[in-house]
């Protein structure tokens, strides 16, 4: 199955790297250069058990870009893992939820 995971932070990376454990292609999709820098050289910004050592074996079914549109394009599942910070009301912000659905058509 091609899968896009919208977000490459905590959620988004780690269901990422799962999928693509299993046998999945998969695709992190993320606006941070620096970050996709990173990921693309093996390397994980963030910390949890076993993924930084399961990049570099996942490369041929593990990419990453910043390019929505294409990576959505041939995907037959799409998540979005972005971050819902707390609102100052203690609800969830959607807003980075709400722009990664509206750059994209399906």
């Amino acid at each position: 199955m091609r899968i896009t995971i919208v977000g490459t932070g905590y959620v988004g990376l780690t269901t990422a790297v799962l999928l693509a454990y299993i046998g999945h292609h998969v695709t992190g999709v993320d606006i941070d250069e620096a970050k996709l820098r990173q990921l693309k050289e093996g390397k994980s910004p963030i910390h949890e058990a076993g993924v930084e050592q399961l990049l570099p074996l996942l490369r041929s079914r593990l990419h990453f870009t910043h390019d929505l549109r294409a990576a959505t394009g041939e995907a037959d599942v799409i998540m979005i893992a972005v971050g819902t910070p707390e609102k100052a009301n203690g609800e969830a912000d959607t807003q980075y939820v709400e722009a990664a659905a509206r750059t994209f058509d399906r």
